[in-house]
């Protein structure tokens, strides 16, 4: 049998971890979606997102006058 390194080791190694770790997120999809166009409240803007999408919304001001919640969330 043939011996294992340690450099072959911490190579396999590396390989491994970093399959663990690049799956998920490439499976991970995220989306954005607007909630309120009439204004924004950050308490409701938050809370609503996470009840209703389990995601994280937040007020923001994307050229229009006034602040819309958007809601990021899983897909």
């Amino acid at each position: 049998m043939a011996k294992l390194s340690f450099t072959h080791f911490f190579i396999f190694a590396l390989i491994v971890i970093s399959a663990v770790t690049v799956v998920p997120q490439a499976e991970a999809g995220s989306c954005k979606t607007t909630i309120s166009k009439n204004g924004c409240d950050p308490l409701a803007c938050r809370e609503t997102c996470t009840h209703k999408y389990n995601g994280n919304g937040a007020c923001t001001n994307v050229g229009l006058p006034l602040p819309v919640c958007v809601c990021e969330h899983p897909c």
